[in-house]
């Protein structure tokens, strides 16, 4: 807000009670963008997601040749192979 000459203390405090208002709403608005940015993130990281977007990055990948399919194919064969032997 910009500076300005009150006349009254009911002035002071309506521009309070605005100025307090418009904070709460902009922490409420904070607060869900992180609840949202974090469900995105868990929905990203679940197990079932995470190998569906290793296929689909492979089978994009895999439609050009060259050194970069091996070594994606090297590193997922290694990242399996890793997962199924902690088991």
């Amino acid at each position: 807000m910009l500076n300005r000459d009150y006349t009254s203390y009911e002035e002071i405090n309506r521009d309070l009670e605005i100025l307090r208002l418009e904070r709460d709403l902009s922490y409420h608005r904070i607060i869900q963008t992180f609840e949202k940015t974090k469900a995105g993130v868990k929905q990203s990281f679940a197990p079932m997601n995470l190998i569906r977007n290793s296929f689909q990055s492979f089978s994009s990948i895999n439609k050009t040749s060259g050194i970069k399919t091996i070594l994606i194919t090297a590193i997922l064969r290694f990242v399996i192979k890793k997962f199924l032997d902690r088991k």
